[in-house]
């Protein structure tokens, strides 16, 4: 019990609630814990999780989550190699929730999916059933990264995230496909929040259209895809709202960096 309650206490949000990974919804408690100063990187990799937390340099609070845990089968979301990104009061990457349990419908689908995850995927259907994966998931972590790979669409893909400069606003996240044949890989963003898109990369919007994130990738062969209101989200059982849904498709090559830049990395611009 203690353990379970040490993860509940340091998965649960800054605002005091648990995010919205799987099937959990947005309203339920978590057990808070006191955010310090102190930048803390929370190893449960043997579990699926690695959990860092902590204030930026402008002083505001921000919590990452790294996912990766195909275990079960039950109620599975498509969500292997996942991160979710809380700062400042607000979601800025997260998850779909829950839905409701009609598999047949086109919104509970599509939230399962990894259209509704932060994810690397392949352009077919992922697998759900972990006795029929090639090989179990793998993550490590040390004081700057987080490694982690998986096969549920197949053949391998891992995910390495930088988080060194996330006090600064500034997470580096490089995606490696391996051979995938004539499947074309991409990497996928889910937000909440309202999106603007340019040259540049993808901005997200907070409040009154006030940038708090932008997400860009150095691959000049990658191919942007999503538009506002282009998702749902499900914050209760059977209640469903707009989201947004964009991300890359590789044209070529194997693997792509993405660059997520937020709060105090954003001010700077």
């Amino acid at each position: 019990v203690g353990k379970a309650e040490a993860f509940a206490s340091v998965i649960t949000l800054p605002n005091g609630l648990l995010p919205m990974i799987g099937d959990t919804g947005g309203v339920e408690k978590g057990p808070s814990i006191l955010q310090d100063g102190n930048i803390v990187c929370h190893d449960y990799a043997r579990s699926g999780y690695v959990i860092v937390r902590g204030k930026c340099i402008d002083g505001e609070d921000f919590h990452f989550i790294f996912k990766n845990s195909h275990f079960s089968s039950y109620h599975r979301h498509d969500d292997d190699l996942s991160i979710h990104l809380y700062y400042g009061g607000n979601v800025l990457l997260g998850d779909a929730g829950i839905g409701h349990y009609d598999e047949k419908d086109k919104r509970r689908i599509r939230l399962r999916s990894a259209e509704s995850h932060n994810v690397p995927y392949l352009n077919s259907g992922a697998e759900r059933i972990p006795d029929r994966l090639l090989h179990a998931g793998f993550m490590e972590v040390n004081s700057s990264s987080i490694y982690a790979s998986s096969y549920c669409y197949g053949s391998e893909i891992s995910r390495r995230v930088c988080f060194e400069s996330i006090a600064a606003g500034i997470i580096r996240v490089q995606d490696v496909f391996w051979p995938c044949g004539k499947l074309q890989p991409g990497v996928n963003f889910f937000t909440p929040l309202d999106i603007a898109s340019d040259h540049a990369g993808v901005s997200l919007l907070a409040g009154k259209c006030e940038r708090v994130a932008k997400i860009s990738t150095t691959d000049s062969m990658a191919v942007n895809y999503g538009k506002q209101g282009s998702a749902y989200i499900s914050y209760k059982y059977g209640e469903y709202q707009e989201a947004s849904s964009f991300g890359w498709m590789l044209q070529s090559g194997c693997s792509l960096t993405s660059i997520i830049e937020f709060g105090p990395a954003i001010v700077l611009m």
